[in-house]
């Protein structure tokens, strides 16, 4: 599913080989410095590579650029105003989510199957958002807004979902209630996906394995 083979950035990641297998879940650690989210930025193009290959499905990505590349890589940030713009609407995020990749049409984006599916997966949530895709995320909680960042990840085809410490700008009952919504609705559409964390809690009990960043060395 996804290879990355002798990988070399900013000085920071040295030779990097590593397999992630179609459906799995693995968590990234290691020490603030380490080249986690390097290695991150190098998987979704937004940092180039010195040298080595990124591959996904078999396909070289490498030199694909990060806006071709959002099509098969979704990414989730730890602070969610990141992933989602405040100024617009819940319906307006999930459009802009829901287009990455496709041929722009007003008509589509507004039609009355997106908001269908809008508010099934926003139902997923627990939180009522599904009522609501006419507010402006601005006024959301940060819980809410980055649990409605999960969903805009998910809604569309991407081959890979990315997690950088997702939970941290959060408090501790926010952070549970998202680490629930996200592990649910990956396991459910079977994403491939790599998260960072230093949540001794969530190495605990989510993954099917843990990768350990050292150095620029796994």
């Amino acid at each position: 599913m996804l290879k990355i083979k002798n990988l070399n950035v900013k000085n920071v990641l040295t030779d990097l080989n590593l397999t992630v297998n179609r459906d799995e879940f693995v968590l990234v650690v290691g020490d603030n410095g380490a080249g986690k989210t390097t290695l991150f930025n190098a998987i979704s193009g937004n940092i180039k590579p010195k040298n080595g290959n990124i591959l996904i499905d078999d396909r070289d990505v490498t030199d694909m650029p990060p806006y071709e590349r959002a099509v098969v890589v979704a990414n989730v940030f730890q602070d969610p105003k990141i992933g989602t713009i405040g100024s617009m609407t819940i319906r307006e995020n999930l459009n802009m989510a829901y287009m990455r990749g496709k041929k722009r049409a007003l008509s589509i984006c507004n039609s009355a199957e997106r908001d269908k599916l809008y508010r099934e997966k926003l139902r997923t949530l627990g939180m009522g958002l599904e009522n609501r895709l006419d507010d402006c995320v601005g006024n959301l909680s940060g819980g809410q807004r980055q649990a409605l960042s999960i969903i805009m990840s998910l809604i569309t085809d991407s081959k890979i979902l990315l997690l950088d410490e997702i939970t941290a700008a959060l408090d501790t009952k926010a952070a549970d209630r998202i680490i629930e919504i996200m592990d649910e609705n990956i396991r459910q559409q079977k994403k491939t996906c790599l998260m960072i964390t230093h949540n001794a809690k969530q190495i605990d009990k989510l993954g099917d394995r843990v990768l350990v960043l050292k150095n620029g060395h796994l």
